[in-house]
């Protein structure tokens, strides 16, 4: 019993001396060496490693500190990967790697999914590749290239899987994010293609500040964070389409000092774009404050322009449509958010209040019309509103019906409405907003009078 306990214990004891002195065995430098050229040729980069040594335990494999990779579209700062060898190594079906393990990798990329400046990318290996506590950063070489603001696009504390093949690649990572808490994207690529299909869940999404208007002068953000789910499809960057569902955002909108809080429920969005067009389609929006449900489509097309005229400004296309609407609070956002806006002043100068069952708004042109009301056509199916004539200061009260404005003029039909305290039916009001002093007027209605208020009514109708 001693004998063989002592045999194995010699074994043993060689056994230990041959895995420690193995490395020693393997030519390192060579090897590191013949790693950094061969992935250089493959990669079409700049490949730089500071150390490589063998580790046996808990499985054999390579390390290399303090590695790098760089080409014009990425840099990869990686300070240390584990090399593991494939199991059919072992009898000698294969000499690929089996899987890669980078820790605390940072990875910038600097152009976005598309084909490489030759059009033709080098074909991506067969392997698998792990992530532990990564950082990936869009940072382009063109700032104009995004709009976000610098840093925006960072993802921290990255970790998970990404597999490729020469004709596939399939990700599944965690991640974090300044606009999320966490967020989880899973999908595949098509290096060849191009095409991807991504599905990602964030959970406190928080939308980055952006500003809008023609002079930019309008901001809007979150005002609380929400969750949603992103289905992402489409082929490099030409097109591509964003199915977004979720809590709606609550926003905060400033503009001229002025701000107001638009509370959100459900969302479910499209945003697509084919070539230079850009289109967002609101499939179901539920606003509760102010009350409204909202759907429609905002699109920007691009046209060819002759080229001794320039470039030709976008066409904007707007078709939204509401049902259950508290005029009363609309009103009031859009006054406090802008009391200058002579469209705006209008429009709510003539309806004061109440409620409508649905509303539909419509423009087609560049955004140089926005400011002309001819150019807009509004229809609003008014369930109980105050509605004002300018001009002749008639005040329509728990007025209901169909009201539309068109070419610069409202028009009512089928109107029923209160006139002080006479109630009329079967109403027809036609009235110019120009602001003309010989602007259009017309009200036609059968009343039920109050002969008490019918001179005050009569003086200033006519």
């Amino acid at each position: 019993m001693k004998k063989r306990f002592r045999k194995l214990l010699i074994l043993g004891a060689l056994l230990a001396i041959f895995l420690g002195l193995a490395p020693r065995f393997l030519h390192l430098t060579a090897l590191r060496d013949g790693i950094v050229d061969r992935l250089g040729l493959e990669l079409n980069c700049e490949v730089s490693c500071a150390e490589i040594r063998w580790t046996w335990l808990p499985f054999p494999h390579l390390s290399l500190a303090d590695a790098s990779l760089n080409n014009p579209r990425a840099t990869l700062v990686l300070p240390e990967v584990r090399l593991f060898p494939h199991w059919r190594i072992l009898i000698g079906d294969t000499t690929r790697i089996g899987r890669i393990h980078l820790v605390d990798p940072k990875i910038t990329l600097h152009t976005p999914i598309g084909p490489g400046p030759a059009g033709v990318d080098p074909l991506l290996p067969r392997v698998k590749i792990t992530i532990e506590n990564g950082e990936i950063i869009y940072d382009p070489l063109e700032p104009s290239a995004c709009p976000l603001p610098r840093g925006a696009l960072r993802l921290s504390r990255v970790k998970g899987t990404i597999a490729t093949a020469p004709d596939l690649v399939r990700i599944s990572l965690q991640a974090t994010a300044p606009f999320s808490k966490q967020m989880t994207i899973k999908g595949t690529f098509d290096p060849i293609s191009q095409d991807y299909g991504f599905k990602v869940a964030a959970d406190g999404f928080m939308v980055p500040e952006f500003s809008i208007g023609r002079a930019g002068n309008t901001v809007v953000k979150t005002a609380a964070p929400l969750d949603l789910q992103v289905r992402l499809d489409g082929s490099g960057v030409e097109r591509f389409s964003a199915a977004i569902t979720g809590s709606g955002p609550s926003l905060a909108i400033k503009s001229n000092n002025r701000s107001i809080i638009l509370r959100s429920g459900k969302m479910d969005l499209l945003v697509s774009k084919t070539g230079p067009d850009l289109a967002l389609t609101i499939r179901d929006l539920e606003i509760k404050e102010p009350a409204l449900y909202l759907q429609g489509v905002v699109a920007r097309s691009l046209l060819p322009a002759a080229a001794e005229d320039g470039p030709t400004p976008p066409i904007w296309r707007i078709d939204l449509s509401g049902r259950d609407l508290d005029l009363t609070g609309i009103r009031k956002k859009i006054l406090a958010l802008w009391p200058g806006n002579k469209i705006a002043a209008t429009v709510c100068d003539v309806v004061r209040g109440g409620s409508a069952d649905r509303a539909r708004f419509q423009f087609n042109g560049p955004a140089t019309d926005l400011t002309h009301l001819e150019a807009m056509k509004i229809r609003v199916k008014v369930a109980d509103a105050s509605i004002h004539v300018p001009g002749v200061g008639l005040d329509l009260s728990r007025a209901n019906g169909p009201i539309t404005i068109v070419n610069g003029i409202l028009a009512g039909h089928d109107l029923r409405t209160w006139l002080g305290n006479s109630y009329g039916w079967n109403g027809l009001l036609y009235l110019g907003l120009n602001h003309r002093p010989d602007r259009s007027f017309l009200l036609d209605l059968d009343l039920d009078a109050d002969l008490s208020e019918l001179p005050g009514v009569l003086r200033r109708v006519i």
